[in-house]
């Protein structure tokens, strides 16, 4: 059943999903480095706020649609998954360009340095 949910025609667009992803994090980690801000120990975040927050979700979302025998509910989750995975689509092609254009990074420091703390007293 796992296999026939991979392969199907629904689940193409998920796939999409997973590579433009995958591209924004590299892009992403590559522009740190750059920078001289990576922290390997930061990576785990980064890629769950890049990746997976996205991907679990709608990817359990069509496992769902795919289970389920009503068609009523099917329909209405396809619906649902379809347009969770558009505009998650839409969202990562924008950081896509960010990412190459070197626009902007995530909300994530890549680095632990903290800025001084200010002295009220003088």
């Amino acid at each position: 059943m796992i296999e026939r949910y991979l392969n199907d025609p629904l689940v193409a667009p998920l796939w999409a999903l997973a590579a433009l992803s995958l591209a924004v994090f590299v892009l992403t980690v590559w522009r740190a480095i750059e920078a001289g801000a990576f922290d390997l120990a930061k990576l785990p975040r980064l890629l769950d706020t890049l990746v997976l927050r996205r991907l679990v979700p709608l990817a359990l979302l069509g496992a769902t649609a795919y289970a389920v025998t009503d068609p009523t509910t099917k329909d209405a989750l396809i619906v649902a998954y379809s347009g969770g995975v558009v505009a998650a689509a839409a969202a990562e092609a924008m950081q896509l360009l960010d990412a190459v254009l070197g626009r902007t990074f995530p909300d994530i420091p890549m680095s632990d340095t903290t800025p001084p703390a200010v002295d009220s007293a003088g």
